[in-house]
C-alpha cells in the first residue's frame, strides 16, 4: 500500500576516508529515527568488511529492503518521540571511476542501489578484480563509466544507476574538471539505463531545471553524510509501497517521486567563481566580463558549480519544466538554533536545545517541514517559530561561497535581529540580506532578453581513422630513413624520436612504393605487444588484408615457425617452474635448481652445445636435461632460438628456403639481440648486400642478464661494410632537460632535440623507503587534482591537475628490483590510488589458474604425456571432456572452474582469468598460443586507467608523463646490494638512462637514508648516477610530509 516517507540513499560507512567512527548500522538507524527517515541507503555495499557487518546486523523485512536487528537498536531519549516509525536500510554503493576519454581525464563518482546482498556481492567481487576496494569504502576504480554501468547490470537489471552530484566540479559527470558536457557522453551507449541524476549538496532542482537535455531524467537528492549527524540534510520524499521495487519504479518513471529536500547549494565552497586569496567573489557574469582572470593577481579564477550550469544551460532560470516536482530548501536544525543563541551548532546549548525539541516533536525534519508555526512558538518560543517561518517562505540571507570557502546562510535581516535582541530573544550580530534562492532572479541571464549569457558550445567529432600516406607528417631524417630502399640499414634512434612509425612506414613503403610483395617481409621484435603495436600502427597506413599477409612476431615466435614447419611432432613450450621441476627430477640439488637453470639458459643462448662445455658436471645435467625434453615432445624459451638457428647453419637448402621467404628483414631493438638471435638474424640475411634494416639505441642495450650483447649493434658495419646509417635526431616524447639529464648519467652530450620545456627533474632525499612511498602516492594525487574529496580538503591537491598527468595511466613508479614494490604498493592502495604491477610473474603461470589452462592446452594437443603428467594430480580436471578448441575459451574456462573448483576463494581467483578471457574474446586454441611465449611485459595493460608500478627493465618501450625512479641509491642504481657483487656499471647506467627517458615531462629521482630490503636495513649514499647530472637542470630537496590533521575523522567538506 502507497504510503509518504522520506529517503536518504547515498550516504557513506566508517569504512569510507574522513568519516565518523559512528557510521555503523545502529548509529545509522538511531539517526535516521532522529531525522523523520523511512529508508536510508546502507552506503559502501562494495567493501567487504562493510557488507559483512551488514549482513550480521540487518534482517530482511519488505522486499528488497531491511532492517536493524531488534536487540541491536539504541534506545536513546533523544529519538524517543519517532522510536515507533520504522527504518529501512537499502544497499547503497558509491564508485569513484578514474580514467581518459576523447583526450581528457575524467573523474566520475556514480551511485548504486542493489536488490539483495546477492547483486551487491557479484557487483563486488567483479570490483576486486579491477581495483582495490578494502582501503575506502567508496572505491577508486581506474574504470570507464560505461564499463561500471555495465558492470552493474550484469550484475542485477533491477540495479538502479545514477551519476552522483553531477555538477561538483571534480568528481562528477557534468563537473568543469573531470566531467562531461552530458549524460549520454559519459555512458555511452548504456545511456538509456539512466533515469535519474542527484543534485548533490553543490546544485538544487531549478539549477537542473535550466538544461534541457536534462528534462529526460528524475532528480533524486540525498545527504552523501560522512556523519550519521548529516543523515536528511537532503532526502527524497516518496509517496508509494515500502518496497525496493516500489522505490526504484518511483526513480525510473517520476510516479510516487514527489519532490526533494535541499541544501542551500550557495553554502557550498565552490557555488560561485572567485579568489578566496584575493577576495574576489564573482558571478559567471563578472568573471566573463574579466576573461576570467583575478586582477589582483592576474591569475585565472577558481571556476564554481554555477559558471559550469550556466555553461550548459539552454533556458533562462525561472522556468520549471512540465511535470517537475517541488522542491523544499532547508537549514539544519542546529545552524538555526546556533545563529538563535549566537554559538556554533556543536556547542552544548544548541546540542541540549535539539535534543529537548526533537523529543517534544518527533523529528527533525518534521519540525523544519511540517510542524505547525503555532506548536513551534509555544514549544520553543517566538525566535525559532519566526526562524523556521522565514526559512519556509524564503526569507533568509545568503553570501554565496567561493574558492574553497563556504557560503553563509542566515534567517533574520538587520531588522529582525534588533528587534528580537530588544525583546531580549536575540543576541546581536552580524547579518547579510539576499532572497530565498527559489526566488533570486538570476545574474546569469541578460535581463533584456531572458537569454543565457553563456551558450554550450558544440562538442567536435573525431574524424574516423584509415588508411594513409604513410610518409605524412614525418621530419627530414624520418623521412630519409622510411625511404630507404635496398641494402642493409642501421637506424640510430634515441628515446622518443619515432623508431616504430620509422619502421611501419618503411614496411608500407616497400608494399605501396616499391611492389614489394608482403609475403616478402618479415619484422621481428622483443615482445608480443610491440608486434601487435607495430601491426595496428601498420593497419593505419595500407590496408588490413595486406597487413595481414607482413609477417611481423617476435624472434621466438619466428623460431618456433621454423621448427613447426622442420619437424613432424608438436613440441610443448614450457615455463620456469617446469624447467626446475625437470632439473629436480634428474638429480639436480634443490637449491642448486634455479642457478642451473640459469646456466643452461645461458649456453643455450651462446648456442653452445652441452659437449662444448668445459664444466662436466654442467654439461652432464645439461645432456640429461635435453634429454628428457626430447623425449617428452617439450621445448624450454631458449630451444626455440637455439635449434632454429642449428637447423639454418646445418641444413643449406632450408636456410636458402627462409632467405628466399623473407627477402625483406627489419629488425626492431636491434641493441638488445643475444648470440642467438644475432646468429639467426646472419643466417637469414648472410650476404653484405642483404636487405636487413635494423633499428635500435647502444644507449638502450640493458638485458645483459638475458645474453644481450650491445656489441651486436656496433659492429653492424662490421657485418655490412655497405651499410647505411641513419640517425634520428629529434624526440617527441622528453623534454629537453630530461635529455640532456639522461645522457649526463652517460656521460655523454645529449645528440637529440628535446621538446622545450621550463620544468626541472626533481631530485628528493627521503629518511625512510616509508617516506618516499608516501611522498609518491602524494604527489601522484596532487598532480592529478585530487582522486577525492578528502584529496582536496586535506590539502593535498588544491583540485587542478599538473600538465601531462590528467589520469592515472600518465603516472609510472620504476623499480630496480621488484623487492623495493611492497611499500609502494601499500601507500598507494593507502590513498585509494588505482595501480597495475607489471614485470613479474604472469598470473596464468601461478595455483589453479595454470591448472585450468594446462587443460585448455591439452584441448589444443590432445595426449600429450606432459600436460597428461602435469594435470595427474587433478584428476576432476584432467577428466573433463569435449572441450573444443574453436569453442570461447571463456565458456570453456567457466566450465572447468564450476566442474572442479569448488571453493569460494578459488572461484574468486579464477574469475580474473574468466574475465581476462572474455576481454579477449579468443577461441580456446587462439587463447592458448596468445599465452604460449607471454613475456611479464605483454601483460601491460595500456588501457587500464591505473598507475603502472613495474621494474625497470619491463618499462622499455613505455612513456608517461610523469616518472618516478625510487631508490635511486649507490647499491640499488647500480645494482650491488650485497658485499662483494660484480655488476656492469655501464649497462647499470643505460639502465637509469631509460627510465629517466620514459617521461615526458616530470621526472623525480628519489632516494632514502635508510631503506630495509631482503630483511637488512641499509645506511646507502645516494646514486653516484645523479651526480652528472648538471644542478641547472635539476631542484633538489629534502622532503617533509605535512602532519596529519587529528580531526580527519570528522565531516571534512559539505562535498563529501
Amino acid at each position: 500500500m502507497a504510503q509518504r516517507f522520506l529517503a536518504d540513499l547515498h550516504i557513506h560507512s566508517h569504512h569510507s576516508v574522513a568519516t565518523s567512527k559512528d557510521l555503523d548500522p545502529e548509529h545509522l538507524d538511531l539517526w535516521a529515527r532522529i531525522k523523520g527517515l523511512t529508508v536510508i541507503g546502507t552506503g559502501d555495499f562494495t567493501h567487504p568488511g562493510w557488507l559483512e557487518e551488514l549482513r550480521s546486523k540487518l534482517e530482511p523485512a519488505e522486499h528488497g529492503l531491511f532492517r536493524l536487528r531488534q536487540e541491536l537498536e539504541i534506545h536513546d531519549g533523544l529519538a524517543a518521540g519517532s522510536a515507533v516509525r520504522p527504518v529501512r536500510f537499502l544497499l547503497s554503493a558509491e564508485v569513484s571511476t578514474i580514467y581518459k576519454k576523447a583526450g581528457k581525464g575524467r573523474k566520475v563518482h556514480h551511485l548504486i542501489l542493489a536488490p539483495d546482498f546477492g547483486t551487491a556481492t557479484k557487483i563486488q567481487q567483479v570490483l576486486a578484480r579491477i581495483g582495490n576496494i578494502n582501503s575506502d569504502g567508496r572505491p577508486i576504480l581506474g574504470l570507464d563509466s560505461r564499463d561500471l554501468l555495465e558492470i552493474a547490470l550484469e550484475a542485477s537489471e533491477d540495479i538502479v544507476f545514477i551519476p552522483a552530484h553531477i555538477w561538483t566540479p571534480w568528481f562528477s559527470a557534468l563537473g568543469d574538471k573531470g566531467g562531461f558536457d552530458s549524460i549520454e557522453d559519459c555512458y555511452a551507449d548504456l545511456a538509456d539505463h539512466i533515469h535519474a541524476i542527484e543534485t548533490g549538496l553543490s546544485s538544487d532542482p531549478a539549477m537542473n531545471w535550466r538544461c534541457s537535455r536534462l528534462d529526460r531524467y528524475n532528480i533524486v537528492s540525498n545527504s552523501d553524510a560522512h556523519n550519521p549527524e548529516n543523515l536528511g540534510r537532503e532526502a527524497n520524499i516518496f509517496n508509494c509501497d515500502l518496497s525496493y521495487q516500489a522505490i526504484s519504479e518511483a526513480i525510473a518513471t517520476g510516479h510516487g517521486l514527489e519532490g526533494t529536500i535541499e541544501f542551500f547549494p550557495q553554502e557550498g565552497k565552490y557555488h560561485y567563481d572567485g579568489h578566496r586569496r584575493c577576495g574576489i567573489c564573482w558571478h559567471p557574469r563578472q568573471t566573463l566580463a574579466n576573461n576570467g582572470i583575478c586582477p589582483v593577481c592576474n591569475r585565472p579564477v577558481t571556476i564554481g558549480v554555477m559558471h559550469r550550469v550556466v555553461q550548459l544551460a539552454d533556458r533562462p532560470d525561472g522556468i520549471r519544466p512540465q511535470g517537475r516536482p517541488p522542491y523544499w530548501s532547508i537549514i539544519p536544525l542546529k545552524e538555526i538554533l546556533g545563529q538563535i543563541m549566537q554559538t556554533g551548532p556543536g556547542s552544548k546549548k544548541v546540542s541540549e536545545a535539539y535534543h529537548y525539541l526533537v523529543g517534544r516533536c518527533g523529528s527533525e525534519l518534521g519540525i523544519l517541514l511540517d510542524e505547525e508555526i503555532e506548536s513551534i512558538r509555544s514549544i520553543a518560543g517566538p525566535a525559532l517559530a519566526k526562524a523556521i517561518e522565514d526559512m519556509r517562505k524564503g526569507r533568509i540571507q545568503i553570501q554565496e561561497g567561493f574558492d574553497g570557502q563556504y557560503g553563509t546562510i542566515t534567517v533574520f535581516g538587520e531588522q529582525q535581529r534588533l528587534e528580537l535582541a530588544r525583546q531580549g530573544l536575540l543576541f546581536s550580530e552580524p547579518i547579510y540580506k539576499a532572497p530565498l534562492s527559489q526566488q533570486i532572479q538570476d545574474p546569469y541571464t541578460d535581463k533584456q532578453t531572458s537569454q543565457p549569457l553563456l551558450v554550450r558550445q558544440p562538442v567536435p567529432t573525431e574524424r574516423p581513422a584509415g588508411p594513409q600516406d604513410p610518409m605524412r607528417g614525418l621530419d627530414r631524417r624520418q623521412l630519409e630513413a622510411a625511404s630507404h630502399m635496398q641494402g642493409p640499414a642501421l637506424v640510430i634512434a634515441g628515446p622518443g624520436t619515432g623508431k616504430t612509425r620509422v619502421l611501419t612506414c618503411r614496411i608500407a613503403r616497400l608494399i605501396t612504393a616499391h611492389a614489394i610483395p608482403p609475403q616478402q617481409i618479415l619484422a621481428v621484435t622483443f615482445t608480443r605487444k610491440a608486434a601487435e603495436q607495430m601491426r595496428d600502427r601498420l593497419s593505419t597506413m595500407i590496408p588490413q588484408e595486406l597487413v595481414d599477409e607482413v609477417t611481423i612476431c617476435t624472434f621466438h615466435r619466428l623460431g618456433l615457425r621454423i621448427l613447426k614447419e622442420q619437424r613432424s611432432e608438436t613440441r610443448f613450450v614450457i615455463d620456469k617452474a617446469d624447467k626446475e621441476q625437470i632439473l629436480a627430477r634428474i638429480g639436480c640439488k634443490h637449491d642448486l635448481v634455479a642457478s642451473v637453470a640459469e646456466r643452461i639458459a645461458k649456453a643455450k643462448q651462446q648456442l653452445v652445445l652441452p659437449d662444448d662445455l668445459a664444466d662436466q658436471e654442467l654439461a652432464d645435467i645439461y645432456r640429461r636435461y635435453q634429454r628428457l625434453l626430447e623425449s617428452k615432445g617439450l621445448l624450454d624459451l631458449e630451444d626455440l632460438l637455439l635449434q632454429p638457428a642449428i637447423i639454418l647453419k646445418n641444413d643449406a637448402e632450408i636456410s636458402r628456403h627462409y632467405r628466399q621467404i623473407f627477402q625483406w628483414v627489419l629488425v626492431d631493438e636491434y641493441q638488445d639481440v643475444n648470440y642467438a638471435q644475432y646468429m639467426l638474424l646472419r643466417l637469414l640475411c648472410p650476404d653484405d648486400q642483404a636487405n636487413i634494416y635494423a633499428i635500435g639505441d647502444p644507449n638502450q642495450a640493458i638485458y645483459g642478464f638475458r645474453g644481450a650483447d650491445v656489441r651486436f649493434i656496433r659492429q653492424f658495419t662490421e657485418d655490412y661494410p655497405s651499410a647505411k646509417i641513419y640517425q634520428l635526431a629529434t624526440s617527441y616524447r622528453c623534454s629537453d632537460p630530461i635529455l640532456k639529464a639522461s645522457c649526463q648519467v652517460l656521460g655523454s652530450r645529449s645528440v637529440l632535440q628535446g621538446l622545450p620545456s621550463q620544468i626541472k627533474i626533481q631530485l628528493v632525499q627521503h629518511p625512510t623507503e616509508n617516506a618516499e612511498a608516501e611522498f609518491v602516492a602524494r604527489t601522484i594525487e596532487r598532480m592529478i587534482g585530487g582522486l577525492r574529496f578528502f584529496s582536496i580538503d586535506s590539502q593535498i591537491s588544491n583540485g587542478d591537475g599538473a600538465t601531462d598527468t590528467q589520469t592515472l595511466t600518465d603516472f609510472a613508479i620504476l623499480c630496480r628490483t621488484f623487492a623495493q614494490m611492497p611499500v609502494i604498493e601499500k601507500a598507494l592502495q593507502d590513498h585509494c590510488i588505482p595501480y597495475q604491477v607489471v614485470g613479474g610473474e604472469p598470473f596464468f603461470e601461478t595455483g589453479p589458474t595454470r591448472v585450468v589452462l594446462d587443460r585448455l592446452r591439452l584441448a589444443v594437443w590432445p595426449d600429450h604425456p606432459w600436460l597428461i603428467e602435469r594435470l595427474k594430480d587433478n584428476p576432476t580436471v584432467l577428466s573433463i571432456d569435449q572441450i573444443s578448441p574453436a569453442e570461447p575459451a571463456w565458456e570453456a574456462i567457466s566450465r572447468i572452474v564450476e566442474a572442479a573448483f569448488g571453493s569460494a576463494d578459488q572461484q574468486a581467483q579464477l574469475k580474473e582469468l574468466v574475465d581476462w578471457a572474455r576481454q579477449l574474446n579468443q577461441s580456446v586454441e587462439d587463447l592458448v598460443r596468445h599465452i604460449q611465449l607471454a613475456q611479464p611485459q605483454d601483460l601491460y595493460d595500456h588501457k587500464a586507467q591505473k598507475v603502472t608500478l613495474m621494474t625497470l627493465h619491463a618499462s622499455k618501450g613505455l612513456e608517461f608523463g610523469c616518472v618516478f625512479i625510487v631508490g635511486c641509491e649507490d647499491g640499488i642504481i647500480p645494482y650491488r646490494p650485497f658485499e662483494g657483487m660484480q655488476t656492469d656499471i655501464d649497462e647499470e647506467g643505460r639502465l637509469l638512462y631509460v627510465g629517466m627517458t620514459r617521461a615526458r615531462q616530470w621526472l623525480y629521482l628519489t632516494w632514502a637514508q635508510s631503506r630495509v630490503l631482503y630483511g637488512k636495513t641499509l645506511n646507502l649514499p645516494r646514486s653516484p648516477f645523479l651526480a652528472a647530472i648538471q644542478e641547472a637542470l635539476t631542484e633538489q630537496r629534502i622532503a617533509t610530509l605535512p602532519t596529519r590533521s587529528r580531526t580527519h575523522s570528522r565531516q571534512l567538506s559539505l562535498f563529501d
